[in-house]
């Protein structure tokens, strides 16, 4: 039936994007999701990646989870090792496409975010609403399968991606290694990821969104 898209979306993204300036050398993260005993060991990798890691966190499930952690939130940030994690406060509807475009990397949950994220054009991850009977995880490697079949990726890209991907879902756990190779292994492929995100943003834009195929639909019944 096609996605909801706003007839000014790209106007206001492109407009967003000329009126920012960007620190070239920070990984900004972005992270909304339910949850997970994932939060703790992911913050652990990012603290000891090479690069500045700015990890802005939304609503209180990751809150909660890192809340006996080292990465525990204290006056809206913390500092620990290359991590700095920002306690991103909600915003109207509106501006959370802003909060997308600012960020080189979006993990989002439910529905309507997950649709957001990409429309902003940067890799993300899908923390998926978990369903009865593990029906949840038969959705999330469908999108994926289509997502990577979509675009140019080198392998090594999305295997890590997948494996990332099924330990923040609760299909498996990683060894800390693996969590360590494959999260760098992101950081060195990021240009490939970024473009790959471009690739499938653009394959949306170029079909019609659900408001024109309905109005299609009325005109031809």
């Amino acid at each position: 039936g096609g996605l909801l898209r706003e007839m000014d979306y790209e106007t206001r993204y492109e407009r967003f994007k000329l009126s920012k300036s960007v620190d070239g050398e920070t990984w900004r993260i972005f992270a909304f999701g339910y949850h997970s005993d994932v939060w703790q060991k992911w913050c652990t990798t990012w603290a000891n990646l090479s690069c500045p890691v700015a990890l802005s966190v939304a609503g209180e499930p990751i809150i909660y989870d890192l809340k006996n952690s080292p990465f525990a939130l204290m006056d809206d940030k913390n500092f620990s090792g290359s991590l700095k994690i920002i306690r991103q406060k909600f915003v109207p509807q509106t501006q959370f496409d802003e909060i997308l475009w600012a960020h080189q990397l979006n993990i989002v949950r439910g529905e309507d975010s997950f649709v957001r994220a990409q429309y902003a054009g940067a890799p993300f991850f899908w923390h998926i609403y978990p369903q009865g009977e593990q029906a949840h995880w038969d959705k999330l490697d469908a999108f994926w399968l289509q997502y990577w079949r979509s675009v140019s990726a080198p392998n090594e890209l999305i295997c890590a991606h997948t494996k990332l991907s099924y330990e923040l879902n609760g299909l498996h756990t990683l060894t800390d290694a693996q969590r360590k190779e494959y999260w760098s292994i992101l950081r060195q492929q990021f240009p490939n990821w970024q473009q790959a995100a471009q690739q499938w943003r653009n394959k949306l834009f170029s079909q019609s969104d659900a408001i024109s195929r309905l109005s299609q639909w009325l005109e031809q019944n």
